[in-house]
């Protein structure tokens, strides 16, 4: 009797300290819950997005800005523009080799990602100070599972 209480006890000890996977999918995509979250609930912290170069652009020519994670366990998968607000953000999880830009929910216009770096071409010509498009940085990390970020930077143009 005492070896089936002991038994017993143990049992709901080790259940009441295993925490529920947290991932969520429907319709074969998997559902944007958990962008500060690990799998089991407990907090998160998101990589760092970096720039290069600097934030002063002179007029003429086209100019390369690359963003990049600060955190290698995250692998950059995408990087959208102009993404539409919705009410359960998702992504597909297998690539659509037709049309990656249906990949995320809500996002029509990507930018280029390349050995995990995003390049932005500009060509500048007007002098002045600007604010760059909200960018959803779609990561997947260690544990597989898609996250998404948003990033932005003001930079100034200066005439040559």
């Amino acid at each position: 009797m005492r070896t089936i209480l002991f038994g017993t006890i143990l049992t709901l000890l080790i259940s009441c300290q295993t925490k529920k996977d947290l991932v969520e999918y429907k319709d074969g995509r998997q559902l944007l819950t958990l962008n500060h979250q690990k799998r089991n609930g407990d907090s998160l912290r998101l990589p760092t997005v970096l720039r290069v170069p600097s934030d002063s652009i002179p007029t003429g020519g086209q100019h390369l800005t690359k963003l990049f994670l600060d955190n290698a366990d995250f692998k950059l998968i995408d990087a959208y523009i102009d993404c539409a607000v919705v009410d359960n953000p998702s992504v597909d999880t297998i690539p659509n080799t037709e049309n990656k830009w249906k990949r995320l929910s809500g996002c029509k216009m990507g930018l280029t990602i390349k050995n995990d770096t995003i390049l932005i071409y500009m060509t500048p010509e007007n002098p002045g100070t600007y604010k760059f498009h909200d960018i959803t940085i779609l990561t997947r990390g260690k544990e597989k599972i898609y996250r998404t970020q948003h990033y932005t930077f003001n930079y100034k143009i200066y005439k040559r």
